[in-house]
């Protein structure tokens, strides 16, 4: 018994003695691992901004990707960290007035589809964007009226209207009447086909702005083909095939279809002769004759087969406020087959081919 108490106060004495020796050498080894592993990540970090400082200058792209990399590892705030986000912010704002630039740059040598899938890229991350949302909504409208390409057109429409909500909620805008008269316009084009009536309101808001809009002859145009889909071809069938006899055309129901074909006539008429009044520029002139035949059939129709009083209704036009409101009827009923357009449009299989005069849609 009294061995084994020598023996366990012997280790005691051992042990007192030698863990603070074992602490002290455990310490040390830790520090020592600390400090090689604080100035190894030290070392990475200095090589890695280095890297930055090497590419910057040569190599943006490459420069940026590191830039990234260094903040994802080293948040923590430096000089070195607040420089690299300073300089990530003016790259990535000139790579994104770059991409903008291309989308005109595009537009300029008439690659209109390229110019709307470019645009679109941009949209996807900036998509109140008003500059590129514009740029969106002219690529698609000469892509359908110059290469007959109307696969952008339902998009095109809401970039429109996205554009249109923004300038009018009060965002500053040059020339904000004069762009939303051609993004109306452009609203109207994108519909003639798919719903007439809509594009009917859309180009007449269009003429509504004090801009390009108003004083282009092929708004005008383009709104009597609206009135012509929208209701003339309809109109013209239902009165050829119920409304043939005599006895035909006295009934009420004939008589409110003759009335309400010649105030849609009357609506025609008067945003041809508003066409041919603003068609001076030299340009218009073999698409003008191609009106001016058009609006001579219309007129005569409601004018007993005479011409008597166009020139005088063409010259006074534009000093006339354009028809907005709902189109009433009340107006002499005509038992005169409703005319066939001299383009074919009164079929309905025409609309848009007006784009074609001047080899450009409305802007």
């Amino acid at each position: 018994m009294k061995k084994l108490a020598q023996t366990i106060a012997l280790s005691a004495l051992v042990a007192t003695l030698w863990l603070p020796a074992l602490a002290t050498n455990t310490l040390s080894l830790t520090a020592t691992s600390v400090l090689t592993v604080q100035t190894q990540d030290e070392e990475a970090k200095a090589a890695l901004y280095n890297d930055f400082l090497g590419k910057y200058k040569t190599d943006p792209k490459a420069a940026y990707a590191v830039a990234k990399e260094y903040l994802q590892k080293y948040p923590a705030e430096s000089d070195q960290t607040k420089y690299l986000q300073k300089w990530i912010a003016a790259y990535e704002a000139k790579e994104k007035e770059g991409r903008k630039a291309q989308v005109e740059d595009l537009l300029r040598q008439q690659k209109y589809a390229e110019a709307f899938n470019a645009a679109k890229v941009i949209l996807a991350e900036e998509p109140a964007d008003v500059r590129t949302l514009n740029n969106a909504v002219f690529a698609a409208l000469y892509a359908a009226g110059v290469n007959k390409n109307e696969s952008f057109n339902a998009e095109a429409a809401n970039y429109a209207r996205k554009s249109i909500q923004i300038i009018q909620g009060g965002q500053p805008f040059d020339k904000k009447d004069d762009t939303l008269g051609w993004l109306n316009s452009a609203l109207g084009f994108f519909s003639l086909k798919t719903n007439p009536s809509e594009a009917v309101n859309y180009y007449i808001k269009a003429a509504g702005f004090e801009g390009a809009a108003k004083k282009d002859p092929q708004t005008y145009l383009f709104l009597a083909d609206a009135y012509r889909n929208a209701e003339y071809t309809k109109l013209a069938t239902d009165i050829k095939t119920r409304c043939t006899t005599a006895e035909q055309q006295a009934t009420p129901d004939c008589k409110a279809l003759s009335d309400r074909l010649n105030a849609v006539v009357d609506r025609m008429i008067d945003a041809y002769a508003r066409a041919i009044a603003l068609a001076t520029d030299p340009k218009f002139a073999q698409a003008k004759a191609s009106w001016m035949s058009e609006l001579t059939t219309f007129y005569k129709f409601r004018h007993e087969n005479s011409e008597a009083g166009l020139s005088e209704l063409i010259a006074g036009i534009l000093a006339k406020p354009l028809p907005t409101g709902a189109i009433t009827t009340g107006t002499a009923s005509s038992t005169t087959p409703a005319p066939q357009s001299n383009n074919g449009a009164a079929t309905g299989t025409q609309t848009g081919t007006n784009t074609t005069a001047t080899g450009k849609t409305p802007r």
